[in-house]
């Protein structure tokens, strides 16, 4: 474990530790683009709260959203 000279040697393509599943379903990238919509949204939200209001009115806010996010299960399970 760590770093050793040989884990610093190039792998061979036929190496038997290199087998990834690697594809992509329609599944994965439509998570891919809400992640990616919701991501800019934040930022671009928060930039212009940040212009408005000053930096306490940011931390104001995602205090009141961690909390409404952080119940809204609670009341879900709470109902189910």
């Amino acid at each position: 474990m760590g770093c050793t000279p040989e884990s610093f040697k190039r792998r061979t393509l036929a190496d038997k530790h290199n087998h990834l599943n690697q594809t992509l379903t329609s599944r994965h990238l439509r998570m891919i683009a809400i992640g990616g919509g919701i991501g800019a949204g934040l930022f671009v939200g928060s930039g212009g709260s940040l212009s408005n209001g000053g930096p306490a009115t940011v931390l104001i806010d995602f205090a009141i959203v961690g909390v409404v996010s952080g119940q809204s299960p609670i009341r879900l399970e709470a109902l189910s």
